[in-house]
């Protein structure tokens, strides 16, 4: 029996979400560009320093910035610069679609949040809205 290697795909999906995650950091407008740690985290990510791109933006993310609260999330599906962990993802994504104003980038952020979620076991989901709803808790005005 041969096995058919789906390597090629999985670098492929991998490829893309890199792409994605270099366009969020670069052109989604948002306040967190104007924090100290957003240029470093751009150069660190385009030479291939993702944990420390991932050290960068998590502050940004952590205090509400919708933009990088969407790279964290790409981040973490794919495990760069930090380990892969789709229940992560989830809630990175979906506190990135609670806190964009603008409805395309919602609907960017939905899209992929949608895909992680079919990733998911029912359980993980409910934990990933778990946690992404006890984040807004804490820290909605």
């Amino acid at each position: 029996m041969t096995k058919i290697s789906t390597y090629g795909a999985e670098r492929g999906a991998i490829d893309t979400v890199r792409r994605t995650i270099f366009a969020v950091a670069l052109f989604l407008g948002g306040t967190f560009s104007a924090q100290a740690g957003y240029e470093d985290g751009k150069v660190a990510y385009a030479r291939g320093d993702y944990g420390a791109a991932f050290r960068e933006w998590l502050p940004g993310a952590a205090a509400g910035d919708a933009r990088a609260q969407h790279v964290i999330g790409l981040m973490y599906s794919i495990g760069e610069g930090v380990r892969q962990d789709d229940v992560q993802a989830h809630m990175w994504i979906d506190l990135a679609v609670a806190n964009y104003s603008s409805p395309t980038n919602q609907h960017r952020a939905a899209r992929f949040r949608q895909r992680i979620a079919e990733r998911l076991s029912p359980e993980q989901l409910r934990r990933a809205r778990h946690m992404a709803q006890a984040w807004l808790a804490n820290h909605t005005r």
